[in-house]
């Protein structure tokens, strides 16, 4: 028996004194006496007063009456109040408490935090908070269905893939009554089609399986006896098992020596594009520009240790070649999963029953490098199991404010190896466009689709790119009448526009777009810059059949190198115009001249041919007429950049815009060459995560144009 914490100011409801049986069997200390540092202050604990073995009794200042000073102690004895159980004394109130660290054996120290009745939270330890989400969980598989041994999860859409570390496979899973059930179960082979990896999480880019199934593995099952960590690729586009990986990434040289058993355990892939707009910093400090790792995708790979429950990010090249990036503490002695949450820009980090089934989120910081913003116990229903796998279902599953989250046991107890759960998440708006891309192929990740208020309009009203599975969705569309485009940034396909407006009114589904056919010609060049003839990015070349500004036919923004393509262009006579999102420079048509000129009507034609590529090379100067420029920021506590955000100069609330841009990754945003007037500014998110507002001068701002400020 011993004291274990003390809150001497400002507890709730009063002072409180909490008691803990360190014990294997339950006391009763009925009749045990209770001190502070005058003999006279005595409190008898009343009968019946009982501690289970590992429990905690708290004395409350109601109870014993007399308060606890600034330099005081807490005295225990025995029922003859003569002998001392334990005591505590101390010369200064705690901010928080003071308690055992560790928890019931440990010396007196500033808790983090105080815990009346539970388990002390010491200065280090994980601060939680219940799960956000519901609280009960079910199984979400047949008994006996997958067995022991499945660790990590995925979800691609609906579809759940799951890895079995045992037999070194993996398991396809769609849903249906009672949870999911089993499509397909694929053996895993290494890249010369031998061994059994030890396959322990899984992970998909943003092109999902399409793109390749990613597995993280702690060693060959084959010679179990050997370390060998290393992340594996596979290519599911057929049906045949067993399965061989098309790239293996070997990391043992760069990580800890670890024991065979204690490798690899979790993978998740996180976008380049959240990484820059978080501003986040490489190990050595730099902004991370995905430019500088050649080869590597779109993303990085997060990979946990369960050796040291450390984090390691790679950028993963051609041949087995990588980079590591970052690497960050966990939180947990062992991480057994990694999933990416857009919608909270966090990386989760799950631990098993070692934990408690705890979670940890890690956003970027100020400082541009990921750490713990939130630690979360267990849903309270779910019990303390061996979960090794973790899956968040996307944000097109938020229905009620909550979509589904999917555990894996790799104990199977009871029979189970899922369970599944509930997680809040920020459902819809209600007026909304969504639909599904396809080109021949099938459905077309990476395609943008745009709404118009006509054809001629200076800017698109909204834009949302596909996810693999090629939907969309436009959120919070004002109820309207909409012509619609669907680009391919790639260059690969044609811009097309829908063939009739789109009425909109509410929630509309269903509004499908087909890429069409390849075209035999290219258009290709360089964009920089007169001042010192560097490249530049980010700058936006369209397409225009020649004399007809109705609108561009083609249309592809350049890469960090300064060059663009514009391919499988129709043969034909056009006019090249290239824009600045940013606003640093002018728009300028192509004329072959370094400069262009400023508007279509001094263009000079450019004929694509069948099979030909013509080179349109441009050098842009920076605006010297007015310009209007600012920063957009989400949140107050505190506010950080909200990229990606459009902003709109309107001169009266019919439209359209005479201007827009939209924000650079740190929020900022520039509009060049405007004319001189009175505007009023507009902001809307494409995404659908803010709503549109116009500026008022301070924060906030108003919620239609009439509320606006000039």
């Amino acid at each position: 028996m011993r004291v274990n914490e003390v809150e001497s100011s400002g507890g709730n409801p009063g002072d409180w004194v909490e008691l803990i049986n360190n014990g294997t069997t339950s006391l009763d200390v009925s009749g045990w006496i209770f001190k502070d540092n005058v003999d006279s202050d005595v409190y008898t604990l009343p009968s019946g007063s009982t501690i289970p073995a590992g429990g905690y009794l708290t004395l409350d200042e109601a109870q014993f009456v007399f308060g606890l000073g600034t330099s005081d102690s807490a005295r225990l004895y025995l029922a003859d109040g003569v002998t001392l159980v334990d005591s505590y004394a101390w010369t200064a109130h705690a901010t928080t408490s003071y308690g055992r660290c560790p928890n019931g054996t440990g010396a007196f120290t500033t808790t983090a935090t105080p815990t009346k009745g539970t388990s002390n939270v010491c200065p280090g330890d994980l601060v939680t908070t219940p799960w956000p989400g519901g609280s009960d969980v079910a199984t979400a598989d047949a008994a006996g269905a997958l067995g022991g041994d499945v660790s990590g999860l995925a979800f691609d859409a609906t579809t759940l893939y799951a890895v079995n570390n045992g037999t070194g496979s993996l398991v396809r899973l769609l849903p249906g009554a009672g949870g999911y059930a089993i499509d397909s179960t694929r053996v895993l082979r290494y890249p010369d089609g031998t061994g059994v990896p030890d396959a322990e999480g899984v992970a998909l880019t943003a092109a999902g399986a399409a793109g390749g199934v990613y597995v993280a593995t702690e060693r060959n099952n084959s010679a179990n006896g050997i370390s060998r960590p290393s992340i594996l690729r596979y290519d599911v586009s057929g049906s045949g098992s067993p399965l061989s990986a098309t790239d293996e990434w070997a990391l043992a040289a760069d990580l800890p020596s670890v024991a065979a058993n204690a490798g690899l355990e979790a993978i998740a892939w996180v976008p380049d594009s959240a990484l820059v707009a978080a501003g986040f910093r490489t190990d050595a400090g730099a902004l991370y520009d995905p430019a500088a790792y050649a080869g590597h995708g779109s993303g990085l790979f997060f990979v946990g240790l369960e050796a040291n429950g450390r984090i390691y990010g790679y950028a993963l090249g051609a041949g087995g070649s990588y980079t590591r990036v970052t690497s960050f503490a966990s939180g947990f002695p062992g991480v057994m999963d990694l999933e990416w949450d857009p919608e909270r820009s966090s990386l989760w980090a799950v631990c098993d029953d070692t934990c408690n089934g705890r979670s940890t989120l890690h956003q970027v910081g100020g400082d541009g490098r990921f750490a713990i913003s939130q630690a979360y116990e267990r849903p309270a229903a779910m019990p303390n199991l061996n979960n090794e796998g973790f899956a968040i279902a996307p944000q097109s599953q938020c229905v009620g404010g909550t979509k589904p989250v999917v555990w894996s046991d790799d104990s199977n107890t009871g029979g189970h190896a899922l369970r599944a759960g509930t997680i809040s998440c920020t459902a819809p708006p209600a007026s909304s466009v969504a639909g599904v891309v396809s080109a021949p192929a099938g459905p077309f990740p990476g395609a943008c689709v745009y709404l118009y208020t006509s054809r001629s309009a200076p800017a698109a009203s909204y834009g949302s790119c596909t996810q693999a599975d090629g939907s969309y969705y436009l959120a919070g569309v004002t109820a309207g009448t909409y012509e619609v485009a669907v680009a391919d940034p790639s260059g690969t396909y044609r811009t097309i526009w829908r063939a009739t407006p789109l009425v909109v009114g509410g929630i509309v589904t269903g509004v499908d777009l087909v890429l069409t056919g390849r075209n035999p010609g290219a258009v290709a060049g360089t964009v920089t810059t007169t001042q010192g003839g560097g490249a530049l990015s980010n700058v936006c070349a369209y397409l225009y059949p020649h004399g007809d500004a109705t609108a561009a036919a083609y249309a592809t923004c350049t890469l960090a190198d300064g060059t663009f393509g514009l391919y499988d262009v129709a043969a034909g006579s056009y006019d090249l115009a290239f824009f600045d999102p940013a606003g640093v420079h002018p728009t300028r048509w192509h004329t072959g001249s370094p400069g262009g000129a400023p508007s279509q009507a001094g263009a000079v034609a450019l004929t694509v041919t069948g099979g030909a590529t013509r080179t349109a090379d441009i050098a842009l100067s920076p605006v010297t007429a007015g310009t209007v420029s600012g920063t957009v920021t989400r949140g107050t506590n505190p506010a950080t950049a909200a990229a990606g955000v459009c902003v709109y100069l309107y001169t009266s609330p019919a439209g359209p815009a005479a201007y827009g841009t939209c924000t650079q990754s740190d929020g900022t945003w520039y509009l060049g060459e405007v004319a001189a007037g009175t505007y009023r500014v507009g902001f809307a998110d494409p995404a659908g995560q803010l709503r549109t507002q116009w500026w008022t001068g301070g924060d906030g701002g108003a919620t239609a144009y009439a509320g606006g400020a000039n």
